[in-house]
């Protein structure tokens, strides 16, 4: 049920979230390795990830069909295999695994049909999803069957890239290739296969260790994951671990800093964040030696990465504490930090005063612009209510994709929501004077567009301070009045001072945007099913009498959702 209903969204998502990415496509990987993997979550580990709700959400409800209803996973596999995506074929490869008892030969039939389902991996990993795949369903294939996989695996032999042109990066791919080999050969299991792959992976082991273990992947156009991986980090010696950190400092971004063929501080910093979700106790034992501007990318990513397993709670603080004291402030490093106190704060931890002072600190070191009338010259605005992608669907009620979190100050922000808005009208009015002392500073209107959702209940018993400050927010950037999040935002903000909504909506009934008269005329249908104030009501009936076809169709919704209109 959750499939029939839910899935087309995620395509949708899935397909924006493609269509948005600058990967240059290659034939041998399916699109989406950088911007559209699913790190699989193991269902027995899946408590300690808590902060993924949407795709855990997805990988449980295919697991759920394929254990359940092997006949319908099958169903749906084939219905969705066509999709150029690598989160659908890995979440397939997924189900053919959790049904491998009853689906093995189906699983191998759809695995041979496209060799790129080879390198289902993710950036930073094995091609484990290809490998689990394997090991899964080989105990229940045939003799023939395994012969089958030895030949398609003996004769993978994808083409290097075009803009592979040097030598030695073009041996770099064949060495991958020939370890995607052996590692898929010795899924199946050595004593299963003949004399020739047993060869092939006994040589391949000696020639080339565990070298090549990651996917086939495409990371700023070359083929590079990261100088040390969270596995070998797992067994290396502390020394070892802070050595290569020193060698490849923050500055060195993606780029190694003597072979080009190895990644840089991004990569390695991602390495160590996952080496943290296992070993948080060893992680904080080796940020205690990191040292400001070399090593802050990885403190941010690792104190995020804890932050998603309840029992880091404290220790996430006092190391963000200790990071801080000695001098951690690298916007990315902020960044992160907030992030994972926010996964803190939203698990209902009381996060103290010295953790709000540190993160209101940081709004501090954004500028006040020089000049007021410049303030927005070189901010690009991304909205959401164009007229075109409206369609006859509910703005209010209907599902319209999803918003893009901004950069800057909003983690910082969102944050301070997290907390302060927990505790109450004082915490809230705290809140709202940090907003009004950072509403001069910040530029970015997608910043304060998201950070509307935080704000939907802050009206409580004494709205007014909330009300002012939206008046002075709405008045600074009254293009985010005209997004479907702010729509979305007054359907909440009526509850508690509708005076307020209507003031802000009451122009858009002359308005030539077809969003705009729609939306006013579901909100005027929802205000007035739900408050039967004098001046919605009248809104109303002149939208009956003399609005205009869309404003007609707005207060349809509404009267259909909220019931009869008010007269």
């Amino acid at each position: 049920m959750f499939l029939r209903y839910i899935w087309p969204w995620y395509v949708a998502v899935f397909s924006e979230i493609l269509a948005c990415g600058d990967s240059e496509s290659v034939e041998h990987i399916f699109p989406g390795q950088d911007t559209l993997e699913t790190d699989l979550t193991p269902a027995e580990a899946r408590s300690a990830s808590p902060e993924k709700p949407v795709m855990s959400a997805l990988q449980i409800a295919v697991e759920k069909l394929a254990e359940k209803s092997p006949e319908g996973f099958l169903k749906w596999a084939d219905e969705n295999s066509h999709r150029e995506m690598l989160a659908v074929q890995q979440l397939i490869a997924r189900g053919y695994e959790v049904a491998a008892d009853s689906l093995a030969s189906e699983a191998l039939e759809w695995l041979l049909l496209d060799q790129r389902r080879f390198q289902l991996g993710t950036a930073h990993g094995l091609r484990r999803t290809t490998i689990n795949l394997a090991r899964a369903s080989a105990p229940h294939w045939s003799s023939e069957e395994i012969g089958r996989f030895e030949t398609a695996v003996h004769s993978y032999d994808p083409q290097a890239p075009d803009y592979l042109k040097e030598p030695k990066r073009r041996k770099s791919f064949a060495d991958m290739v020939r370890a995607t080999k052996k590692d898929l050969l010795q899924a199946v299991g050595v004593e299963r296969l003949g004399p020739k792959s047993r060869e092939l992976v006994a040589t391949e082991q000696r020639a080339l260790g565990d070298r090549f273990d990651c996917s086939i992947g495409q990371i700023k156009g070359g083929f590079i994951g990261s100088p040390m991986e969270a596995t070998a980090m797992a067994k290396a010696k502390d020394r070892d671990i802070l050595k290569i950190f020193r060698e490849i400092p923050d500055s060195t971004n993606w780029n190694h800093p003597s072979d080009w063929m190895r990644g840089g501080n991004i990569e390695l910093s991602r390495a160590f964040a996952e080496f943290a979700r296992t070993d948080p106790g060893r992680a904080i034992r080796l940020m205690e030696h990191f040292e400001p501007h070399q090593q802050e990318r990885a403190a941010g990513y690792a104190l995020d990465a804890m932050a998603e397993d309840a029992p880091n709670d404290s220790r996430v603080i006092e190391a963000l504490l200790d990071l801080h004291a000695r001098g951690f402030q690298a916007e990315e490093f902020r960044g992160s930090a907030a992030r994972a106190v926010e996964r803190v704060a939203k698990r209902k931890v009381d996060v103290g005063d010295e953790v709000i002072d540190i993160l209101v600190g940081w709004l501090g070191r954004t500028a006040v612009p020089a000049e007021d009338g410049d303030k927005d010259e070189d901010i690009e605005h991304t909205s959401s209510s164009n007229d075109e992608d409206l369609g006859e669907t509910s703005i209010l009620w209907g599902h319209h994709g999803f918003s893009i979190l901004p950069g800057g100050n909003y983690n910082t922000l969102s944050a301070l929501a997290s907390i302060l808005l927990n505790r109450k009208e004082a915490g809230r009015d705290r809140y709202l004077a940090i907003l009004d002392d950072h509403l001069s500073r910040e530029r970015n209107p997608d910043v304060w567009k998201v950070l509307l959702y935080q704000l939907g209940n802050a009206g409580g018993s004494t709205p007014q301070g909330v009300s002012a400050f939206l008046r002075k927010l709405f008045g600074r950037f009254p293009e985010i009045l005209a997004t479907h999040e702010a729509v979305i935002f007054l359907g909440y903000v009526q509850r508690w001072d509708d005076l307020l909504v209507f003031d802000l909506i009451s122009n858009w009934r002359n308005s030539d945007r077809v969003f705009l008269q729609r939306a006013y005329g579901e909100l005027v249908g929802l205000v007035t099913t739900v408050k039967a104030q004098d001046n919605w009501v009248h809104a109303q009936d002149e939208i009956i009498a003399s609005g205009t076809k869309d404003a007609k169709i707005g207060l349809a919704h509404a009267a259909v959702i909220c019931g009869p209109m008010r007269r």
